[in-house]
């Protein structure tokens, strides 16, 4: 599946995908350990 969110999205939006295993190469994603959780909020990650 490949999806160009330069064009399915502005410059405004929040995009966040959520994965079990990174899906690029050339960009940073942040693990979340098993037994962990994260909360999100209108597409960004609350501390």
């Amino acid at each position: 599946m490949e999806i160009d969110f330069l064009q399915q999205t502005t410059p405004k939006d929040v995009v966040t995908v959520i994965a079990t295993q990174p899906l690029t190469g050339n960009e940073t994603w942040h693990r979340i350990v098993p037994g962990e959780w994260a909360l999100f909020y209108l597409g960004e990650r609350q501390e």
